[in-house]
C-alpha cells in the first residue's frame, strides 16, 4: 500500500511538471517564432490564450488530486456491501481501490491517484477538457511553422498566420523535424 502511494505521488509530480515544462517551450520557443517581440498584438494574444489554458488545467488537475471525491457516513439501516459486509450508503459505490465508499462514484483515476465523485468529478473533467484544448490549440499553433520550415510549402502556409517567414526557420536551426515532435 505504502509504494503504490508513493507512486502515485511521483506520478502526479510528473504529470504537473510535464504540464509546467510544455507550457514553458512553448512560451520560450513557439512565441519566438511568431513575433519579433512579445509585445506584438498576435503574440499577446497567443500568449493570454496559453496562460488561460495552462492555469485551467493546473488548477483542474490539482484540485482533482487533492479534492475528496465526496464520501458519505454509512447508517446501520443501509444494506450491507458485497465486497466488505459493512453498510452500504445509497447512490455510492465501494472504491477497492481507496477502500472507502464514494457518493456518485464515477471512476478511479490512475492519473490523479483519486476517485471521480461527487464533489471532484467537475475539476476531472475540466481538467480533461483544458487539456484536450490545449492540445488541439498546441496542434494548431506548430502547423505554420512545421509545414513551412520541415516540409518546405511556401503559399498559403508561408503567408497565412499560421506561417512563419523563411528566415525564421533558418535561425532556429534549419529544418529539424524533432523540433515539432
Amino acid at each position: 500500500r505504502t509504494v503504490a502511494n508513493s507512486f502515485c505521488y511521483l506520478l502526479r509530480l510528473l504529470i504537473f511538471s510535464l504540464t509546467n515544462l510544455v507550457f514553458y517551450l512553448y512560451w520560450d520557443f513557439w512565441l519566438w517564432l511568431y513575433a519579433d517581440s512579445p509585445w506584438q498584438p498576435h503574440a499577446l494574444c497567443m500568449s493570454a490564450a496559453a496562460l488561460w489554458l495552462w492555469m485551467g488545467a493546473n488548477f483542474h488537475y490539482t484540485s482533482a488530486c487533492w479534492l475528496h471525491p465526496g464520501m458519505v457516513p454509512s447508517s446501520p439501516e443501509s444494506p450491507p456491501c458485497p465486497r466488505c459486509s459493512l453498510p452500504k450508503p445509497s447512490n455510492t459505490r465501494h472504491c477497492s481501490t481507496c477502500d472507502m465508499f464514494i457518493h456518485f462514484m464515477d471512476n478511479h483515476c490512475p492519473f490523479t491517484g483519486n476517485c471521480c465523485g461527487a464533489d471532484s468529478f467537475v475539476h476531472f473533467y475540466l481538467w480533461l477538457l483544458y487539456t484536450e484544448i490545449g492540445l488541439v490549440y498546441a496542434s494548431l499553433v506548430s502547423t505554420g511553422p512545421f509545414f513551412s520550415c520541415v516540409l518546405g510549402f511556401g503559399g498559403f502556409w508561408a503567408s497565412s498566420w499560421l506561417g512563419i517567414a523563411a528566415d525564421r526557420c533558418e535561425t532556429m536551426g534549419g529544418t529539424h523535424p524533432w523540433l515539432f515532435i
